[in-house]
Order: structure tokens, then C-alpha cells, then sequence
């Protein structure tokens, strides 16, 4: 009896059923389905969140050259009292501006000075990695000015 049994529990069953293997393939699909989108959020706030310390790396840049007294020599007659990005990095201020492009305004240019403080604030127009910041105060900057590449002025004439 004890032989029976053992050649019973000894059948040369080998591998997996169709429905262990459908099981498998539905537990992977909805884990798929939930971690995808999540990922994809990540990456694209990753992306804005690049092109905002780009920008912030910019005005830093101008903050830079205004202080050594290097503005003249940088400026191009075209850019007036903006600069844009291969000028700052033309002038060693701004490192490695590859796959951005902008420009920095200083508020005084813009009639837009802190009158209380006297400080000056700056508006950054930014381009890269498929997005742009059009026209923005530095100090106010955050996702939600981010747009896709193309759209801002479509966004500005709807509002």
C-alpha cells in the first residue's frame, strides 16, 4: 500500500498549468498599470523641475557678471540689458548651456524694482528638454509655469 501511494505522489508533473500561468500574466498586467503612470509623472517633474534650477543657474550667472562689472563686455547690442544664455556662457559665467537656450532680464529693465527693498528681481525665458518658462519672475517660478515646448503662447492668448 505504501508502494501505491508513493507511485501516486511521484507522477512526473512538470512545469505550470495554463491557470497558474494566466494568473501570473493578470497579476503582472495590473502591477504594469499602476507603476507606469506614476513613472512617467516622475520623469516629466524631474524634467520641469530641471528647467526651473536651469533658469535659477542663469540668473545666478547674470547676478555674477553684473557684479564683476563685466556686463558692458558680454552685451551684445541686439540683447540690451538682457542676456542670453551663450552670451553668459561666452563670458565664463554660465557653464555647459547645451540644449537650453534664454535669456535673463533684469526688473529694472522692466520698470519692476522692489520699491520697498530696492532689490532687484529678474524674468527668465527658458527652452530644453521639450519645455519652456516664457517670461517668468525668478522668484515665483514653479511647475505650474512650466509648459510643453510650443505652448506657452497658446496658453497666454486663451487666458
Amino acid at each position: 500500500m505504501l508502494k501505491k501511494f508513493r507511485q501516486l505522489m511521484n507522477k512526473d508533473e512538470k512545469g505550470f498549468t495554463l491557470v497558474e500561468l494566466l494568473a501570473v500574466i493578470v497579476i503582472l498586467g495590473i502591477i504594469a498599470a499602476i507603476a507606469i503612470p506614476s513613472i512617467a509623472n516622475v520623469v516629466e517633474n524631474s524634467k520641469k523641475d530641471s528647467l526651473i534650477r536651469t533658469a535659477e543657474q542663469a540668473v545666478e550667472a547674470y547676478r555674477l557678471a553684473e557684479t564683476s562689472s563685466d556686463l558692458d563686455t558680454i552685451q551684445t547690442e541686439s540683447s540690451g540689458a538682457a542676456l542670453t544664455f551663450s552670451e553668459l556662457a561666452a563670458g565664463g559665467y554660465l557653464e555647459n548651456s547645451d540644449g537650453y537656450s534664454g535669456s535673463v532680464v533684469p526688473s529694472e529693465v522692466l520698470g519692476d524694482n522692489d520699491s520697498a527693498t530696492g532689490e532687484s528681481t529678474y524674468q527668465v525665458s527658458v527652452t530644453g528638454n521639450g519645455y519652456e518658462i516664457v517670461n517668468k519672475n525668478i522668484d515665483s517660478i514653479t511647475r505650474d509655469d512650466v509648459n510643453e515646448e510650443g505652448t506657452a503662447a497658446a496658453n497666454a492668448s486663451d487666458e
